[in-house]
C-alpha cells in the first residue's frame, strides 16, 4: 500500500516536471547535483574513487572537476526523466537536435538481421528507447525495480511510444533472441555488474565483472552491434544522438575477447563526454579474490589490478558470491 502511494506520488511529480522547459529542468538538476557535491555522501565519494582508478593519467584537479560536473549531470538525469516518460512524441523529436550515424540504423533494418544497441549509462540514456521506437521496431532489456509497485509506472512510461520491454530473466533473454532473429532492434545497458554470470575483463584497466549477454546475442544471431549515446547539449538546448559501429570482436565466440571489446567500446564513448557518465555507480564492487575495492582501498585496488593484468584473465568463478551460488546449486542437485 505504501509502495503504491510512493509510486503514485513519484509519477505525479515527474508528470508535473515534464511540463517545464528543458533548460529549466536542467538548471534544477544542476542545482541538485551541486548539493550532492557540497554535502558528503556516497555518490560523491564513489565518483571520486572511480575516477581515481579509471583516469589515473588525469591530475587530481581535473578528476575533481569531472566528478563535480558528473553529479550535476546526475541531477539532470532525474530532472529530465519526466520529459522522456510523459512528453509528447512531437516534443521529444524536437529535443533531438542531431542524430549522427542514423544510416547505420537504416542499414541494420535493411539487412533483416536486427540491431543490437549497446547503451552505457552515459548522457540521457532514458531518451533512446522512447525516441527510436518511433522509427524502428524497438525493444529494451531492463532490470525490474526493487520496489515492485514502480514496475507498472516504468513499463508504461518506457513503452508508450511502442518500445517492448524484456526483463533481465530467462524468459526475457529468450525474448531478446527472438526479436533479434526477427530483425528488430534491442537495447541493452551492459555497463553494470551482473548479479550472476559474468567474466572479468578490463574496464579502464581495472578488473570488472562484465555481463556476457551482449556478446552471446551478437554471436548467435549475427546481428549488428552499435554503441548508442544521447549527449546533453549545453544550456538545455536538447540532445545529440550518436551511433557508432561496435568492434567486430563483440561478436567473438570467445566471451572474454567479446566482453573486452565491448568494454573498450564503452570506454571510448565515455572519454568523449566523461562528465556525463554515471561515475557514482560502484562498478568495481565485485572483484577477484584478494583485490580490495577502490571504495575501501584505492592504492590496494590499483596494485591488485596491475597484478591481475600481469597474471592474465582470472576465472569468473573467483568471487565469494559466485562460489556460494555454485555450492548451493550443487547441493540442490544432490537433494534432487
Amino acid at each position: 500500500m505504501v509502495d503504491r502511494a510512493i509510486s503514485a506520488v513519484v509519477g505525479a511529480g515527474l508528470k508535473a516536471l515534464s511540463l517545464l522547459p528543458l533548460p529549466v529542468l536542467h538548471a534544477l538538476g544542476s542545482v541538485l547535483g551541486a548539493l550532492l557535491w557540497i554535502v558528503p555522501n556516497p555518490a560523491r565519494s564513489n565518483a571520486l574513487a572511480n575516477l581515481a582508478v579509471c583516469l589515473p593519467d588525469r591530475d587530481a584537479l581535473e578528476r575533481r572537476r569531472i566528478a563535480r560536473q558528473s553529479l550535476r549531470e546526475l541531477g539532470k538525469v532525474f530532472a529530465e526523466m519526466g520529459v522522456f516518460w510523459y512528453a509528447s512524441p512531437r516534443r521529444l523529436n524536437r529535443l533531438v537536435r542531431e542524430v549522427e550515424g542514423f544510416e547505420l540504423v537504416e542499414e541494420a533494418m535493411r539487412s533483416g538481421r536486427g540491431m543490437l544497441d549497446i547503451v552505457p549509462h552515459l548522457g540521457a540514456w532514458e531518451l533512446l528507447p522512447v525516441y527510436f521506437a518511433q522509427h524502428v521496431p524497438a525493444n529494451a532489456m531492463y532490470r525490474p525495480p526493487r520496489l515492485r509497485s514502480f514496475e507498472p509506472l516504468i513499463r508504461s512510461a518506457r513503452a508508450r511510444t511502442g518500445c517492448r520491454l524484456w526483463p533481465a530473466s530467462a524468459a526475457g533473454v529468450r525474448g531478446a533472441f527472438k526479436v533479434l532473429r526477427q530483425g528488430e532492434a534491442l537495447a541493452v545497458l551492459p555497463d553494470q555488474t551482473p548479479p550472476d554470470e559474468g567474466v572479468y575483463v578490463a574496464f579502464f584497466g581495472g578488473p570488472a565483472k562484465t555481463m556476457t549477454l551482449v556478446p552471446k546475442l551478437a554471436n548467435k544471431t549475427g546481428t549488428m552491434p552499435l554503441v548508442m549515446v544521447a549527449e546533453r547539449l549545453p544550456r538545455g538546448r536538447g540532445f545529440r544522438i550518436r551511433l557508432t559501429p561496435a568492434p567486430e570482436d563483440v561478436a567473438s565466440a570467445d566471451v572474454h575477447v567479446a566482453a573486452q571489446a565491448m568494454n573498450d567500446a564503452i570506454a571510448e564513448a565515455i572519454l568523449r563526454i566523461p562528465e556525463q557518465y554515471q561515475w557514482t555507480y560502484r562498478r568495481f564492487k565485485r572483484l577477484p579474490r584478494g583485490i580490495p575495492t577502490p571504495y575501501q582501498d584505492p592504492e590496494g585496488f590499483l596494485a591488485g589490478a596491475r597484478a591481475w593484468r600481469e597474471a592474465g584473465r582470472p576465472s569468473p568463478e573467483n568471487t565469494r558470491r559466485g562460489r556460494g551460488r555454485r555450492k548451493a546449486r550443487k547441493a540442490a542437485s544432490a537433494r534432487r
